[in-house]
């Protein structure tokens, strides 16, 4: 977040195996932490594309849930999209 360019609005994650690496809540609690604290503060949407539907994508982990529908009612996230759609991959 600290060298991030200030114009940045949307943040894409891409899940496209099944792999085993999982992002830890902590680990995503402090990205919204961070983002919270930018000068300028902004408000960015967030999009998991799970493209093979995989089960250790990012949305399928409870806690990770919590955490984005907690920074989606602070306006940290203004959108928040789950999509498989291949439009994202190029």
């Amino acid at each position: 977040m600290k060298y991030s360019h200030e114009n940045i609005s949307e943040l894409i994650l891409y899940h496209l195996y099944n792999l085993q690496y999982e992002l830890y809540s902590k680990e995503l609690e402090s990205f919204f932490i961070s983002w919270t604290n930018r000068v300028p503060q902004k408000s960015f949407s967030l999009v998991i594309i799970n493209y093979n539907n995989s089960t250790n994508s990012l949305e399928m982990n409870d806690e990770n849930m919590k955490i984005i529908n907690k920074y989606t009612e602070l306006g940290v996230v203004k959108k928040f999209e789950v999509t498989g759609d291949s439009e994202y991959l190029y």
